[in-house]
């Protein structure tokens, strides 16, 4: 949809408002099951802040989605560290730190119970989609001339990502560089068509976090951050993958 190999959730924002919402609760010692509650409710704000700083007029355009949600980013991340330095330092900021690092640690049946019922329905929105994304993929003007209502279509998966990556951080923190690195995977595996791209990233994606958690409960006494080992693997495979791109000259695309 934005025709840019190096948007991610947290290019959008969605990440840093799901993490505003997630430290809140933990500083304000709610009960566990407000976690994935606030996380969800404040990622979604962070969307709608997107889209309110980018629209002018009836229109928005990439570029004003892009930094709008770099603006909403930076503001929700410049929150969550205001939070960090308002939380006890013994007690809540090791919990409000670690969390943030992204961990299964303390995942449970509980919290998959939490957020199925909202990944479900996004993840299956996004996938009866999965034509209308095709069409989008190959610019505004060729998918309005195909009968593709652009705006509209845009605003239904932006929200549905808002809500996907929401639920997600929401039980496991933020877990950097999975969605900017595994569909780049997918792609090299099933093509650019998103009627098998969309599953074979999520099945990738599952698997990856499979892989990289248990190397995280066995590389050492005590568990690694996933978060910090995804960025250890994350940078220096998408460096790899954005040099091998520039080289077949996809950078075009």
């Amino acid at each position: 949809m934005f025709r840019n190999p190096l948007v991610g959730p947290k290019i959008i924002g969605v990440s840093s408002g799901a993490s505003l919402g997630g430290v809140l609760a933990l500083l304000l010692m709610l009960p566990d099951y407000f976690v994935p509650i606030l996380a969800s409710v404040f990622g979604i704000m962070a969307i709608l802040c997107t889209l309110f700083i980018a629209k002018s007029g009836s229109k928005t355009n990439i570029l004003s989605l892009v930094l709008g949600g770099i603006v909403t980013g930076r503001f929700f991340t410049a929150l969550v560290s205001l939070v960090k330095y308002s939380a006890d330092p013994d007690d809540i900021l090791p919990t409000i730190v670690y969390w943030l690092l992204g961990s299964f640690n303390d995942s449970s049946y509980l919290d998959v119970a939490y957020v199925a019922l909202p990944l479900l329905v996004a993840g299956s929105v996004v996938y009866r989609m999965r034509h209308t994304i095709n069409i989008l993929s190959l610019g505004e003007e060729e998918a309005q001339s195909l009968g593709i209502d652009v705006v509209k279509s845009r605003m239904v998966l932006l929200l549905m990502t808002a809500i996907l990556v929401a639920s997600a951080v929401s039980v496991s923190g933020v877990i950097g560089w999975v969605g900017l690195i595994i569909p780049h995977f997918a792609r090299m595996i099933c093509g650019p068509n998103h009627v098998s791209l969309i599953p074979v990233s999520a099945l990738t994606g599952a698997i990856y976090m499979v892989f990289v958690d248990t190397v995280a409960r066995t590389a050492s006494y005590g568990e690694i951050p996933i978060g910090v080992l995804t960025a250890l693997v994350g940078a220096p495979v998408f460096a790899w993958l954005l040099r091998k791109n520039q080289a077949k000259g996809w950078n075009r695309d």
